[in-house]
């Protein structure tokens, strides 16, 4: 007697999608779209529209992350703008308030006396 011979089994094909293309300009420009705002406000919207833009032209299917990247950097550049008008508003009126309070200069204009 002989020892029974294994049946062959074919093992089932692999189904599936092909891998997606690399999505690496979007998701940078998400992170940092990020990180403008959180750790490096200015720079780092900026380099998030940037990165955005050309992610935007090379990787058409990164929408998600490319998108976000360049929503959350024009926030950032949006805020620092608005973080600097203010700054330079409260710094001309903390000039100017003494200046009017001790009568160096006139708080009307165009008066002429």
């Amino acid at each position: 007697m002989s020892a029974p011979q294994p049946v062959p089994v074919a093992l089932p094909q692999a189904i599936g999608y092909p891998a997606p293309p690399p999505q690496t300009l979007s998701v940078v420009s998400m992170v940092l779209g990020i990180c403008g705002l959180t750790l490096v406000p200015m720079a780092g919207s900026i380099a998030a529209i940037i990165t955005g833009s050309m992610a935007r032209r090379r990787e058409p299917y990164g929408r998600p992350f490319w998108l976000t990247g360049l929503i959350t950097g024009w926030v950032g550049v949006g805020l620092a703008a608005l973080f600097l008008v203010i700054f330079i508003g409260t710094f001309v009126v903390s000039i100017l308030i003494p200046l009017i309070t001790f009568g160096v200069i006139s708080g009307t204009v165009g008066a002429g006396s």
